[in-house]
């Protein structure tokens, strides 16, 4: 964890960026989120080890698909971005928080976030 602090340090001293504490804020609290999502991934896929037998493919697949996190996920095709940022996660563990701390994301993309997921907890169907 302390090469890692390094080598962020060092590029953002790199970079020159004016590093606010709200990008900051905003990066610790999307690490933490990253976190948690990685985690519950490998034990949602864990956790299928209770119905399934053969889970070491399983396993492989997602630390595949997190080895493409490595790029930033603007790299992509548009069908393969749905899948990392949708499907399996993956761009908002290794894309997202990297973007905020050097300024590609700002307060507004984490507050329409939010807005948008309390939106869809509250709607309701103008069918039902």
């Amino acid at each position: 964890m302390l090469i890692g602090a390094g080598v962020i340090a060092y590029a953002l001293n790199h970079l020159g960026l004016p590093l606010t504490p709200d990008r900051w804020a905003m990066f610790f609290v999307l690490l933490v989120c990253a976190a948690i999502i990685l985690y519950s991934l490998i034990m949602l896929l864990i956790t299928c080890a209770f119905w399934f037998v053969q889970l070491e493919n399983v396993l492989e697949l997602l630390f595949t698909f997190y080895e493409a996190g490595r790029f930033p996920v603007s790299v992509f095709p548009t069908w393969l971005r749905a899948i990392l940022v949708f499907v399996v996660p993956i761009a908002f563990i290794t894309t997202i928080p990297a973007a905020v701390i050097i300024g590609r994301l700002n307060a507004e993309f984490v507050a329409c976030t939010a807005f948008w997921r309390y939106a869809v907890r509250h709607y309701n169907s103008a069918s039902s």
